[in-house]
Order: structure tokens, then C-alpha cells, then sequence
């Protein structure tokens, strides 16, 4: 399995397919177009270190060893981590999926005020997650803010002050 390529995904009842190349450091950039407008997130929460905290949290949702490797806490708490290049790759491509599909999910939820959304969920996640679905759901929202996911095409000047 190339660590590029495409897949079809739906987003609010419209096809699109996503362009996403993995980087080394697990990070992803994934292009696509949405309603005429053309998107790009940069997956990076998931990159370098943590990617350890990562895979402990996708392990407890996706238990094919096969697929996907495996990973625990030992008992002193420290992180065992059993996956070989292939099985990451399987990993950030599932979860790179996961991220349009909770995407759906929250344009089909929140439409037009899902920036707003994205926003107020990044700050009531900002101390920590304790599932796999909340931290797709955070990274889902990182990319939503930085791209400016369906914001509208607001140019603002800056308005002089007159005191």
C-alpha cells in the first residue's frame, strides 16, 4: 500500500475524492474540493511523538492485530507499541478516513456553523481526550479552522478609529 493515492468519501450527500500523502513523520496533507471550493488539511496532530498516544487510543477502537498491530500499558504505565511500517501506514490511513468521516458528520450537523462549532469544540477539548472518536473529532476540527472550512469569502479592511 502506497503511502499516496486517492479515496472517495461523500460530504453532506456530495461525492468527492480526497488526494492524501503521508509524510515521515505521520503527518498527512489531504486536498480536496467541496462545493467549488478547493481545501487542503494538513493532518498533524497525530505526528513525531505523539504518535505513540495516538496509536494506544487507536488500538482501544481497532483491534486487528493483523491490520493494525497492537499496543498496551504496562504496569507501570508505560506504552508498548507492536507495529511494523506497514501496520502505521494502515493506521494513518484509517484514521485520515475517519477524519472525513466524522467531517460528514459534522457538515451534515452543523452546515454553514460548523466553524463556529469547530471553535468552540477545540476549546472545550483543549485539556486532553480519553477516546479514539474525540481525538478524530479534534483533529477533525483543527483542519476545519485551519483551512477555514466553509467560512464565507470575507475580505476585511481595517476600519480607522477615530477617539
Amino acid at each position: 500500500m502506497p503511502d499516496f493515492g486517492t479515496f472517495a468519501t461523500c460530504l453532506g450527500g456530495v461525492d468527492v475524492t480526497v488526494a492524501w500523502k503521508k509524510h515521515a513523520d505521520h503527518s498527512v496533507k489531504a486536498d480536496f474540493s467541496y462545493l467549488g471550493t478547493s481545501y487542503e488539511f494538513g493532518i498533524s496532530r497525530w505526528k513525531g511523538k505523539a504518535f505513540t498516544n495516538f496509536q494506544l487510543a487507536f488500538h482501544d477502537k481497532y483491534t486487528d492485530v493483523t491490520t493494525y498491530g497492537s499496543s498496551n500499558i504496562d504496569d507501570e504505565g508505560l506504552p508498548s507499541i507492536n507495529t511494523t511500517s506497514d501496520q502505521k501506514l494502515n493506521i494513518v490511513t484509517r484514521a485520515t478516513k475517519d477524519v472525513f468521516k466524522c467531517l460528514d458528520v459534522l457538515v451534515r450537523e452543523h452546515q454553514k456553523s460548523i466553524l463556529d462549532y469547530s471553535c468552540w469544540y477545540r476549546e472545550r477539548h483543549a485539556g486532553g481526550l480519553s477516546t479514539y472518536e474525540e481525538y478524530i473529532q479534534l483533529v477533525t476540527t483543527h483542519c476545519i479552522v485551519h483551512a477555514e472550512f466553509l467560512a464565507g469569502n470575507v475580505h476585511w479592511s481595517v476600519t480607522p478609529m477615530v477617539l
